[in-house]
């Protein structure tokens, strides 16, 4: 993969290029948000100066945006984009550090990515849900269809994924520590909202999602949400039945 930043207001991912038949895309990662309250994709981190640095070596190379809340006096957020070598998958680790000498009642975060079909509107969507792993494969009915579960309970595995042209699969994986809501609607990759609860002076709130932009089905995806979710000791949820069709 290559990526495309923006290193201005809203410091955000921009194209994937996959490397293989060197097709780009346009992929907006759109601006996080710090809450609680949450304002929205245009809330403060689409308009405040981030300090930016770049960290790599043969083996992988990271983006760091870094910024200091003004709506949440003292809190500092990390954002780390990583990609490795040869790798379709990109991690995006977030860090609130607490600098105050106060502590914040309730502190939350919020990732927002952009719609699915910029790339296009042929494909099918998995969503592994209670009931099972729902199909997606009429995407004017999902573009309607904007009921969804929002509870994180209510999913049963921290993915979703899309599969589209020419054997091509896109698709989000989140740690679930501290996922509070799942949302997800019309076509778009899940914004994924955490919640922290209070934070006291000092410490320290991590969160991590991790994009994939390459070949492969819905199976291989939920093969690769095992390997890292697992790997990194966060207790396996037992595997849903077959896919089920939404018509």
């Amino acid at each position: 993969l290559r990526l495309e930043f923006k290193l201005d207001p809203p410091y955000s991912l921009v194209w994937l290029t996959d490397k293989r038949d060197n097709k780009r895309y346009p992929f907006n990662m759109l601006s996080p948000d710090l809450g609680t309250p949450f304002e929205g994709w245009l809330g403060e981190f689409s308009r405040i100066e981030q300090e930016v640095k770049l960290s790599q070596d043969v083996n992988k190379a990271s983006l760091i945006f870094t910024a200091l809340s003004k709506k949440k006096e003292g809190i500092e957020i990390q954002r780390t984009f990583t990609l490795q070598a040869n790798s379709s998958l990109i991690e995006v680790h977030v860090k609130l550090d607490n600098l105050s000498n106060k502590a914040h009642k309730e502190i939350g975060w919020k990732t927002y990515v952009d719609r699915w079909e910029k790339f296009t509107f042929e494909g099918k969507n998995y969503l592994p849900l209670k009931e099972g792993i729902l199909t997606v494969e009429d995407t004017l009915t999902f573009y309607r269809a904007q009921h969804f579960p929002k509870e994180a309970k209510d999913w049963s595995e921290s993915w979703m994924c899309f599969e589209f042209a020419s054997s091509k699969l896109c698709g989000l994986i989140w740690d679930p520590e501290n996922v509070h809501k799942v949302h997800a609607t019309m076509l778009h990759i899940p914004s994924i909202e955490f919640n922290f609860g209070e934070m006291k002076p000092g410490q320290i709130k991590e969160a991590k999602t991790y994009l994939y932009f390459g070949r492969g089905s819905w199976t291989d995806f939920r093969k690769l949400w095992k390997e890292i979710i697992v790997r990194e000791n966060i207790a396996p949820i037992v595997a849903t039945r077959s896919p089920v069709k939404l018509q």
